[in-house]
C-alpha cells in the first residue's frame, strides 16, 4: 500500500502557501500560473511525495506566535480560539479559549461530547469558519484572517477534508467526485490538459480504497462506507499536507468504521500524513498518537 500511495501522490500540483505574517512581511500582487495575483501568494510546481509532506519549514522571523517547546515542531497551532453563535438575542459561547497544537506527522484525535464544539473547530482549523478571537497557524504562518480567494486555495491544495456526511456532489460519478478538487484548482484549461494524467490518479487512488469497480457509479447507488471511501480519496487527490477528519465513522456499523480508521491510520504511518479527527468515542480515538479532550469549550 505504501508504494502505491506514493506513486499516487508523485503527481505535480500547484502548492499554495499562506502570506508570511509579522513585520517582514510583504504583498506583491504577480500573476500565477492560474492567471490571477494575490497577497504574497507562492504557486509553483512541484511533485508531492512523502519527503515533500515536510517540505514547508515556519519562517522563524515572521513567527508572531509563541513556542510550542514541549510539542516539538508545530505544523498546525490555535491560540485563544473563541467562538460564539446567536440565537435570537441570545449569545451561545461554543469555544472559550482553546489553545492546540499539532505536529508534523502526528495523528491526533479530539474527544468530546455531542455538543461541545469539536467540529467547530475543526472548521475554524481547516479556514471553513473565523474565530470570533484568537490566532490560527499551519506552517508557521497565520492563515485565520486570509482572504476568501486564499483560503479556498488553501483548502484545495494544502488540507483535504472528510466529513460525517460524506459531501458527495449527487449528479457526479464516484471518479467524478474525486476529480473535483483538480478541476476546481487547476481551472478548465489545465484540467484538460492534464485529464488523462488526472483520471489515472484517481482511478488508481479508488482501487486503492476498495473502489475501482464503483468508477461509474453516483452516490445514491453506493453505501455509506462506499461514500466515506469515495470521500477519502478526494480528500487526498491533491497530495495533502494535512488531513481533516469530521466524525469519518459517525454514519457507518462498527465493520465497515473499522476499515475506515485502518485507512487512515495505514496513511498516517506510511506516507507520514498530518490527521486531526474529531470524535466522540474514545475506542475511536485510542487509534491515534495523541488524544485531547475538549470539555466547556477548552481544551483539557
Amino acid at each position: 500500500m505504501n508504494d502505491d500511495l506514493a506513486r499516487i501522490f508523485a503527481q505535480p500540483h500547484a502548492t499554495f502557501r499562506p502570506p508570511a505574517i509579522g513585520p517582514h512581511a510583504t504583498a506583491p500582487r504577480q500573476a500565477g500560473p492560474h492567471g490571477d495575483g494575490g497577497p504574497h501568494i507562492e504557486l509553483r510546481e512541484q511533485p508531492v511525495s512523502e519527503q515533500s509532506l515536510s517540505r514547508h519549514e515556519p519562517d522563524r522571523q515572521d513567527r508572531d506566535f509563541p513556542p510550542y517547546d514541549r510539542l516539538g515542531e508545530l505544523q498546525l497551532e490555535a491560540i485563544g480560539l473563541k467562538k460564539s453563535y446567536r440565537k435570537a438575542s441570545v449569545e451561545i459561547p461554543v469555544l472559550k479559549g482553546v489553545d492546540l497544537g499539532v505536529r508534523r506527522s502526528e495523528f491526533l484525535a479530539i474527544v468530546g461530547q455531542s455538543g461541545s464544539g469539536k467540529s467547530t473547530l475543526l472548521h475554524l482549523l481547516g479556514t471553513l469558519d473565523s474565530p470570533d478571537d484568537g490566532q490560527i497557524a499551519f506552517d508557521g504562518r497565520r492563515i485565520d484572517n486570509l482572504p476568501g480567494r486564499d483560503r479556498d486555495r488553501l483548502r484545495n491544495r494544502r488540507f483535504g477534508m472528510i466529513f460525517q456526511f460524506y459531501h458527495l456532489l449527487p449528479e457526479l460519478t464516484t471518479l467524478e467526485n474525486v476529480l473535483a478538487p483538480l478541476m476546481i484548482g487547476s481551472g478548465v484549461f489545465g484540467f484538460l490538459r492534464c485529464r488523462r494524467k488526472y483520471r489515472g490518479a484517481a482511478t488508481r487512488l479508488l482501487e486503492l480504497v476498495g473502489l475501482g469497480h464503483r468508477l461509474k457509479h453516483r452516490p445514491r447507488e453506493l453505501s455509506g462506507g462506499e461514500m466515506q471511501r469515495a470521500a477519502i480519496a478526494r480528500a487526498l487527490i491533491a497530495g495533502p499536507d494535512l488531513l481533516l477528519a469530521d466524525e469519518p465513522t459517525g454514519n457507518l456499523d462498527q465493520a465497515t468504521g473499522r476499515e475506515i480508521l485502518e485507512l487512515l491510520t495505514a496513511l498516517n504511518r506510511q506516507q507520514k500524513l498530518t490527521i486531526v479527527m474529531v470524535t466522540h468515542d474514545p475506542a475511536i480515538a485510542q487509534r491515534a498518537d495523541r488524544v485531547v479532550r475538549l470539555l466547556d469549550g477548552r481544551i483539557e
